[in-house]
Protein backbone atom coordinates (compact mmCIF):
# COMPACT_ATOMS: atom_id res chain seq x y z
CA UNK A 1 0.00 0.00 0.00
CA UNK A 2 2.96 2.21 0.94
CA UNK A 3 4.28 1.54 -2.69
CA UNK A 4 0.44 2.95 -3.87
CA UNK A 5 1.12 6.18 -2.20
CA UNK A 6 4.37 6.97 -3.98
CA UNK A 7 3.79 6.01 -6.97
CA UNK A 8 3.22 8.23 -9.95
CA UNK A 9 1.24 7.56 -12.49
CA UNK A 10 -1.88 5.50 -13.00
CA UNK A 11 -2.86 2.01 -11.44
CA UNK A 12 -5.85 0.23 -12.88
CA UNK A 13 -7.33 -2.68 -10.82
CA UNK A 14 -9.99 -5.34 -11.48
CA UNK A 15 -11.73 -7.42 -9.52
CA UNK A 16 -15.15 -9.45 -9.69
CA UNK A 17 -14.86 -9.71 -5.56
CA UNK A 18 -14.70 -6.32 -4.58
CA UNK A 19 -16.28 -6.98 -1.14
CA UNK A 20 -13.36 -8.67 -0.22
CA UNK A 21 -10.92 -5.85 -0.27
CA UNK A 22 -9.35 -4.22 2.87
CA UNK A 23 -10.82 -0.67 3.09
CA UNK A 24 -7.53 0.75 3.60
CA UNK A 25 -6.91 -0.41 -0.30
CA UNK A 26 -9.95 0.57 -1.21
CA UNK A 27 -9.46 4.60 0.01
CA UNK A 28 -6.03 4.93 -1.82
CA UNK A 29 -8.14 4.12 -4.94
CA UNK A 30 -9.16 6.97 -6.45
CA UNK A 31 -11.93 6.56 -8.88
CA UNK A 32 -14.14 3.06 -8.55
CA UNK A 33 -16.19 1.85 -12.06
CA UNK A 34 -18.57 -1.10 -11.35
CA UNK A 35 -19.45 -2.86 -14.59
CA UNK A 36 -22.77 -5.23 -13.82
CA UNK A 37 -22.98 -8.78 -15.13
CA UNK A 38 -24.86 -8.52 -18.33
CA UNK A 39 -28.47 -8.73 -18.64
CA UNK A 40 -30.43 -11.61 -20.40
CA UNK A 41 -29.81 -10.10 -23.71
CA UNK A 42 -26.57 -9.78 -23.37
CA UNK A 43 -26.11 -13.20 -22.18
CA UNK A 44 -27.40 -14.61 -25.18
CA UNK A 45 -25.31 -12.56 -27.55
CA UNK A 46 -22.09 -13.51 -25.42
CA UNK A 47 -23.20 -17.31 -26.08
CA UNK A 48 -23.51 -16.42 -29.66
CA UNK A 49 -19.85 -14.63 -29.83
CA UNK A 50 -17.96 -17.02 -27.98
CA UNK A 51 -19.62 -20.40 -30.06
CA UNK A 52 -19.36 -18.56 -33.55
CA UNK A 53 -19.79 -22.04 -35.30
CA UNK A 54 -23.46 -22.75 -34.88
CA UNK A 55 -23.20 -25.87 -37.63
CA UNK A 56 -21.07 -27.08 -34.53
CA UNK A 57 -23.67 -26.00 -31.54
CA UNK A 58 -26.42 -27.93 -30.23
CA UNK A 59 -28.02 -25.57 -27.50
CA UNK A 60 -30.59 -23.58 -27.34
CA UNK A 61 -29.24 -19.82 -26.31
CA UNK A 62 -32.21 -18.10 -24.61
CA UNK A 63 -32.27 -20.92 -22.06
CA UNK A 64 -28.65 -21.00 -21.21
CA UNK A 65 -28.99 -17.18 -20.97
CA UNK A 66 -31.53 -17.65 -18.24
CA UNK A 67 -29.35 -20.72 -16.90
CA UNK A 68 -26.19 -18.33 -16.75
CA UNK A 69 -28.22 -15.45 -14.83
CA UNK A 70 -25.57 -13.66 -12.29
CA UNK A 71 -22.21 -14.54 -14.04
CA UNK A 72 -20.32 -12.20 -16.00
CA UNK A 73 -18.90 -12.36 -19.41
CA UNK A 74 -16.12 -13.43 -18.47
CA UNK A 75 -17.45 -16.55 -16.40
CA UNK A 76 -19.52 -16.78 -20.06
CA UNK A 77 -16.56 -16.93 -22.24
CA UNK A 78 -14.73 -19.72 -19.61
CA UNK A 79 -17.97 -21.53 -20.33
CA UNK A 80 -17.41 -21.58 -23.58
CA UNK A 81 -14.22 -22.20 -23.87
CA UNK A 82 -14.87 -25.62 -21.79
CA UNK A 83 -17.74 -26.63 -23.98
CA UNK A 84 -15.54 -26.41 -26.87
CA UNK A 85 -12.97 -28.42 -25.41
CA UNK A 86 -15.05 -31.16 -24.32
CA UNK A 87 -16.70 -31.11 -27.77
CA UNK A 88 -13.76 -31.62 -29.87
CA UNK A 89 -12.25 -34.74 -27.95
CA UNK A 90 -13.11 -37.24 -30.68
CA UNK A 91 -10.03 -38.08 -33.10
CA UNK A 92 -12.38 -37.40 -35.82
CA UNK A 93 -12.89 -33.68 -36.11
CA UNK A 94 -16.08 -34.46 -38.26
CA UNK A 95 -17.86 -35.70 -34.44
CA UNK A 96 -16.84 -32.27 -32.87
CA UNK A 97 -19.79 -30.60 -31.72
CA UNK A 98 -21.15 -28.75 -28.34
CA UNK A 99 -24.21 -29.31 -26.57
CA UNK A 100 -26.69 -28.21 -24.67
CA UNK A 101 -25.70 -30.88 -21.78
CA UNK A 102 -22.43 -29.45 -22.21
CA UNK A 103 -22.89 -26.14 -21.77
CA UNK A 104 -25.29 -27.05 -18.83
CA UNK A 105 -22.61 -28.66 -17.03
CA UNK A 106 -19.95 -25.93 -17.54
CA UNK A 107 -22.87 -23.51 -16.23
CA UNK A 108 -23.69 -25.26 -13.51
CA UNK A 109 -19.60 -25.56 -12.54
CA UNK A 110 -19.11 -21.91 -12.79
CA UNK A 111 -21.93 -20.90 -10.27
CA UNK A 112 -20.70 -23.64 -7.92
CA UNK A 113 -17.55 -22.13 -8.24
CA UNK A 114 -18.87 -18.31 -7.19
CA UNK A 115 -20.71 -19.98 -4.82
CA UNK A 116 -18.11 -21.23 -2.74
CA UNK A 117 -15.62 -18.15 -3.52
CA UNK A 118 -18.13 -15.94 -2.50
CA UNK A 119 -18.91 -17.78 1.00
CA UNK A 120 -22.38 -19.03 0.55
CA UNK A 121 -23.42 -22.77 2.06
CA UNK A 122 -22.09 -22.27 4.90
CA UNK A 123 -18.37 -21.47 4.03
CA UNK A 124 -16.92 -18.79 5.74
CA UNK A 125 -15.67 -15.58 3.09
CA UNK A 126 -12.26 -15.24 2.68
CA UNK A 127 -10.98 -11.78 3.39
CA UNK A 128 -7.63 -9.76 2.29
CA UNK A 129 -5.62 -7.11 4.65
CA UNK A 130 -6.05 -7.28 8.19
CA UNK A 131 -8.15 -6.30 11.30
Amino acid sequence: MQELDRFDGAVIVTTNLFENYDPALLRRIQRHIKFRNPDASMRRELFALHLPNPDRVQADYAVLSELSKGLSGGDILNICVNAIHAGSTDANPDRWMVTQVMLEREIAKAKKAKAEHSGEKGKSRRRIGFR
